[in-house]
């Protein structure tokens, strides 16, 4: 199968953004990271790779306003280096595609090693081989015969386009490839089968790897676009496990699950345990622990898991686990995790994702102080003081003491370490407790 294509060039002008982001544009961090990128791709670099800013660092203040449109991923931007790969994904998520804001900021793009002529050329023949890629992909199926005139009858640019009536409804290239070289996979394997395809099986089939992220979040919804159904209904997606202890009864026909007797906990699927059956249980909220060794002594050691439902979430969670919590989006949702960047990331995470508020639960600057240090590199702390830096002003206000701790020395502290480690497990019922008293409006942005 041919290579899909993606998306690299559109030629936007500045007047075609949104007014925030050519606001954002101006500040002194993302013109320093801006003017950095023009040069890196000039000498022929790549947007997939890691910028470097060794001899001029980015200060604090220019790491956060990176962070405003790029986000604040774990290790993405640092004083050193910004990881263009990941920043990629960040914007392709906003519909933005980091070379259209670079030709935006910077105008069009002329490499040290070609003319702009040349480039034209070569980027003509590129856009006219990915379309007749995809017109092959489409001639085969009847239902995907209006997509492929409309895409025949687009004039060709030196420019990837989508056509403005497709029924994927994005303005993207690399979406509407993904949807419909998915759609074709799908329409293939239904022709046999009267059933959802399995995803491995259609990014395989589509994409040529079983891994590929080529369907993210905007690939999946212009795939349900053009097919007129849910990506859930179409395509039979493996579920991720949860695991639970705590007053939760999970029934299909019989009880299915019951993490109030299961020891140290019980393992559920975490798409079913949403879709099918019924869950029972008098809740006072929801746990979340980043590592399984405490996850396991709350459970067992404990009273929580007689009145808050805990669930160990393996670092930064799953959809899966996203979507079971939102269904408790009327409780109080904690977290507990390590007390580094990873773990205060993981509770910014968890809030951006969930739409509303997560309350971390042991995790203070005094519990990090008193703590043994993770013995790290010069190095690596450096990387974790920038990181802890660029977390401080925008994370959870409790959160704030820990950070500023962190980034004065880069030190990290994880649980299972902590001298203060039982003292914590013990006083988890305590400080939940509190958490209950407080308002309903706490629990929300």
């Amino acid at each position: 199968m041919t290579k899909a294509c993606s998306e690299t060039e559109k030629g936007y002008s500045m007047q075609e953004f949104p007014e925030a982001v050519l606001v954002w544009a101006a500040k002194p961090g993302p013109v320093k990271f801006l003017a950095a990128l023009r040069k890196h791709l000039e000498r022929g670099g790549k947007a997939q790779t890691t910028l470097p800013f060794g001899k001029d660092p980015l200060t604090q203040e220019e790491q956060l306003q990176l962070g405003e449109l790029f986000g604040t991923r774990l290790n993405m931007i640092t004083a050193a280096k910004v990881n263009l790969r990941q920043v990629r994904r960040q914007l392709e998520d906003r519909g933005i595609e980091l070379e259209d804001l670079d030709q935006a900021v910077n105008g069009p793009l002329v490499t040290q090693s070609e003319s702009k002529h040349e480039r034209e050329v070569r980027k003509q023949l590129e856009v006219a081989r990915c379309r007749l890629d995809l017109v092959t992909e489409m001639l085969p199926h009847s239902d995907l015969d209006q997509e492929r005139e409309l895409l025949l009858n687009l004039p060709l640019r030196p420019v990837h386009q989508v056509p403005p009536t497709s029924a994927t409804g994005t303005k993207y290239w690399f979406p509407y490839d993904a949807a419909v070289r998915s759609t074709a996979a799908w329409l293939k394997w239904h022709l046999r089968e009267d059933r959802p395809i399995p995803e491995g099986t259609l990014l395989n089939e589509a994409f040529g790897n079983v891994k590929s992220e080529r369907m993210a979040a905007a690939g999946r919804i212009a795939f349900q676009n053009l097919n007129g159904h849910s990506y859930d209904v179409l395509v039979d997606r493996a579920e991720s496990e949860i695991r639970l202890s705590g007053p939760l009864v999970w029934e299909i026909d019989d009880p299915a699950a019951d993490a109030r007797v299961a020891y140290p906990w019980v393992s559920v699927p975490g798409r079913s345990i949403r879709k099918l059956g019924r869950r029972s249980g008098d809740l006072d909220g929801l746990l979340l622990i980043e590592n399984q060794e405490t996850f396991q002594q709350i459970g067992q050691e404990t009273g929580v898991g007689q009145r808050w439902l805990c669930i160990w979430s393996q670092g930064y969670a799953s959809d899966d686990l996203i979507e079971f919590v939102k269904l408790y989006s009327h409780l109080p949702v904690a977290a507990c995790c390590d007390l580094d960047p990873p773990g205060i990331g993981i509770v910014e995470d968890l809030s951006k994702r969930l739409g509303f508020r997560v309350n971390p639960v042991g995790m203070n600057a005094d519990a990090w102080r008193r703590s043994k240090k993770m013995k790290e590199s010069a190095q690596k702390r450096e990387i974790w003081a920038a990181e802890a830096a660029a977390l401080q002003d925008i994370c959870h206000e409790a959160l704030r003491p820990l950070a500023a701790a962190i980034a004065e020395t880069g030190e990290r502290v994880e649980q299972e370490a902590m001298d203060l480690y039982w003292e914590l497990i013990e006083t988890m019922s305590i400080q939940l407790d509190a958490l209950l008293l407080q308002s309903p409006a706490s629990q929300s942005d």
